[in-house]
């Protein structure tokens, strides 16, 4: 009871509770609280996660952070490993010039081997987030606590897709130059 509530927090002289939580599922708890509280505002789980995500301008800030997180340290990763592979592969792009394959040709077949790997890792990433947030539901529903913590949306697996585009056009010019110089 919320009397029991106040005793134990020092607060029978006025009211310092400013929330409380009841999980239930009988939608008619809602009303119940809504009528016994007139000052109060009544939430159920479902506007509660709705609106922590869009009225919380801390999620929206760190959500934009990682995504420039994402691409800085990706573009910088697949510019060094593709400059990398071109390097070392000298050899092969002077016989491809010696038979008649012109640099724009040989642009292209390096472009489009590196978007492949790009998308192939955006889709290999998005389905080890997607098993991470399957496993921690499960550990964590199993041992704490009795609700998931996080959820899959499958919008994020086209996130992980475009961004992993982003990545491989910023990444391009690296890799031509790197091309153009060899």
């Amino acid at each position: 009871p919320l009397s029991d509530m106040q005793e134990l927090m020092g607060a029978t002289a006025n009211d310092q509770a400013d929330q409380f939580v009841v999980q239930t599922t009988d939608p008619a708890v809602e009303e119940t609280l809504a009528d016994l509280y007139p000052n109060a505002e009544v939430e159920t789980r479902g506007s509660m996660t709705v609106s922590a995500l869009f009225d919380e301008e801390m999620a929206l800030a760190l959500a934009l952070t990682a995504v420039v997180i994402s691409v800085v340290v990706g573009t910088l990763f697949v510019g060094t490993v593709t400059g990398l592979e071109i390097a070392s592969d000298r050899s092969t792009l002077q016989t491809l010039s010696a038979i008649g394959i012109s640099v724009r040709s040989q642009l292209l077949l390096i472009s489009t081997q590196m978007f492949g790997l790009t998308i192939a890792g955006g889709i290999l990433g998005s389905l080890l987030g997607l098993g991470g947030i399957y496993a921690l539901n499960i550990i964590l529903t199993a041992t704490i606590i009795t609700n998931p913590v996080a959820y899959f949306h499958p919008l994020l697996a086209g996130y992980g897709l475009l961004v992993t585009m982003v990545i491989a056009l910023l990444a391009l010019p690296a890799i031509w130059i790197v091309l153009r110089r060899l």
